[in-house]
């Protein structure tokens, strides 16, 4: 497997990983108790330009190639239907051509300029159903241990999760104010029958007013422990933590997500083996820091 197609792979993971929670972010209270819900309608569409910034490094076999990426990216939600129950059916599309990658300052394409993604979603921001379109996988660029090789390298995220947003907890059934703090889970993490569940913890943190809208935010912590995989972790020597840190602006009244800022770190030591790698065991280290800013754009 070369170097630089698992750094690649690598990469357009964690830009997918960001810009997810953007579109799907939710929110808290105000100086009363307020219940927090989405509200969409049927065809209706929201476009989020989200800014990063990431540096990095990876180790393989000890040779380290820093790596860096830097661009745009724009996130469609399209509302394509509400059912009895009041449940969106949600088509996302994140266009990642704006997205500019280097490895050991070389300009790398990334794999995939697109991705789809079909999602069922309760008002209270619960995943209920998913279906990736188009991924940004190229299995034929990178090899068969392709998602694998994906999941094990971000701390067990796989692509649906990053894309879905799985990093906010969903709204209480209750209404909530200021300073209160719940927790949700994400749906579990699975990797050859290996299976960890993962706990999101949101904080309603303060009222404001962004672009003339009154806004509620939250700040929202998910962490995943590489040994959370139990049997599988051990089997490969995986050690460290992907951790997201996510603060968003949520309009209570319009329910939607005006504004979010993430911060995502992956500290990740996978031992691959040889029939895994083609080759000969391979020792894996990456280390990626990324920031992004991400906000909802005005219809014309």
């Amino acid at each position: 497997m070369h170097p630089r197609k698992l750094v690649v792979a690598l990469l357009c993971v964690a830009t997918v990983m960001l810009c997810a929670a953007s579109a799907f972010s939710q929110a808290e209270g105000a100086a009363e108790p307020i219940l927090l819900r989405l509200k969409y309608e049927t065809g209706e569409v929201l476009n989020y330009e989200t800014k990063m910034e990431g540096v990095g490094s990876v180790h393989i076999m000890g040779q380290a190639q820093a790596i860096s990426m830097n661009g745009d990216l724009l996130i469609t939600m399209t509302v394509e239907g509400v059912d009895e129950e009041g449940n969106y059916t949600i088509l996302t599309c994140s266009d990642m051509g704006q997205i500019a990658v280097t490895v050991a300052g070389t300009p790398v394409a990334p794999p995939n300029q697109n991705v789809q993604i079909r999602t069922k979603m309760s008002p209270r921001g619960e995943i209920l159903n998913a279906e990736v379109i188009e991924s940004a996988n190229q299995p034929d660029t990178v090899g068969p241990w392709n998602d694998q090789l994906m999941k094990m390298l971000t701390g067990g995220f796989d692509l649906e999760r990053m894309l879905m947003g799985q990093k906010i907890a969903a709204f209480p059934e209750e209404p909530v104010k200021l300073g209160d703090e719940w927790t949700g889970s994400a749906p579990d993490i699975e990797m050859q029958g290996q299976t960890a569940p993962v706990t999101i913890t949101t904080k309603y943190g303060a009222d404001v007013e962004i672009d003339g809208r009154n806004c509620v935010t939250l700040d929202s912590t998910c962490v995943v422990e590489a040994a959370a995989l139990g049997e599988m972790a051990a089997t490969l020597g995986m050690n460290g933590t992907t951790s997201t840190q996510t603060r968003t602006w949520f309009d209570p009244e319009a329910g939607r997500t005006v504004a979010s800022m993430d911060q995502a770190q992956v500290n990740m030591q996978v031992t691959l083996p040889a029939a895994m790698t083609g080759g000969q065991a391979a020792t894996v280290f990456l280390e990626m820091f990324v920031n992004s800013q991400t906000k909802l754009l005005v219809q014309e």
